[in-house]
């Protein structure tokens, strides 16, 4: 099976917040990284299985989101944290309606705390330039 997993950002403050508390990272950068490391852990259907191929979208409307919720940044918040929602603004800026890559879903079943069957490991490809079509031409 080939689908799409088409990612967003917040358009919560207290949601981008708690991801820089927590992760120092969005959906964005969080994937972009994965992609330089060769292998992520994303939430899939159900039916999904070892072989099938996922496309990675950041959402069209990624950026207008992030924008709404960094429309109510609290006035006190740290450079670091402004810092973090600028680099996360050009990132969304950049993919927002663009295809990322794809991964090959690797194994599939519950890890950590992620509801069961719910979640996959994926060897990840990333486009480049002509890459696209030439994936869908080799498929």
């Amino acid at each position: 099976m080939i689908y799409i997993n088409n990612f967003n950002s917040s358009r919560n403050i207290s949601e981008l917040i708690y991801q820089f508390i927590e992760f120092k990272s969005t959906n964005i950068n969080g994937l972009l990284k994965d992609f330089e490391d060769g292998e992520t852990e994303w939430s899939v259907p159900k039916t999904t299985n070892p072989g099938d191929i996922v496309i990675f979208m950041c959402a069209n409307s990624a950026y207008k989101n992030l924008s709404a919720a960094v429309s109510h940044t609290p006035p006190d918040c740290s450079q670091d944290f402004l810092d973090f929602v600028a680099e996360q603004k050009a990132l969304y800026l950049k993919h927002s309606g663009f295809l990322l890559g794809c991964g090959i879903v690797s194994q599939t079943g519950g890890h950590g705390n992620q509801m069961p069957d719910r979640h996959g490991v994926f060897h990840l490809l990333k486009f480049a330039d002509d890459d696209l079509l030439h994936f869908f031409e080799f498929r």
